[in-house]
């Protein structure tokens, strides 16, 4: 099937929940998207521009409205929770020409790039060149502008650091100690 005709199937079919529209969305994603792996679930009315550029792990999960636009390239790995309503950018407007009005200043593509075990908390955006590290927590309505290290939670406008994820595999590690997260 023609890729236009695959993104006019998903746009109509975005609004719908249930197991059959979840199937056929994630098959629309398999061929659309640069690479997707096994277990994805797409919630409805995620809005998905330039497929493309997205590339998605195995056993991710992007709830209802979520926006996610690939145009500078967006990787998510593996474990993943994005919440609904968030805001995943690999674009920026740019406004370093005072001659032309900021909406026709040129547009900057940087890639973002998510880790391994993140959770995303509902209505976080997450602007563009931004690389989450493994094992990171978002907080709802945060907006990340910085890359947040590993093993950690973040909060707020603008995201900073709250606290360690799991402070108890931090400590073993510091002590030479084997490191045990799922067990």
């Amino acid at each position: 099937m023609p890729k236009p005709l695959l993104v006019f199937w998903y746009d109509s079919i975005k609004p719908f929940s249930g197991k059959l529209f979840l199937g056929i969305r994630y098959c629309i994603l398999k061929r659309l998207c640069a690479s997707v792996g096994s277990k994805v679930i797409i919630g409805p009315n995620v809005a998905i521009k330039n497929w493309k550029g997205i590339s998605i792990g195995n056993n991710v999960s992007i709830h209802d409205s979520c926006y996610v636009e690939g145009y500078g390239g967006i990787t998510i790995g593996n474990d993943v929770s994005i919440a609904h309503h968030c805001s995943l950018l690999s674009t920026s407007h740019t406004w370093a020409d005072a001659t032309l009005p900021i909406r026709l200043n040129p547009v900057e593509n940087k890639p973002l790039l998510i880790g391994n075990n993140v959770w995303l908390g509902c209505g976080v955006r997450v602007m563009s060149g931004i690389t989450i590290s493994d094992n990171v927590i978002i907080g709802a309505g945060s907006i990340v502008t910085k890359s947040p290290a590993a093993n950690g939670i973040y909060v707020g406008n603008p995201a900073k650091f709250y606290k360690q994820v799991y402070p108890q595999a931090i400590d073993a590690l510091k002590n030479g100690k084997e490191l045990v997260i799922n067990g």
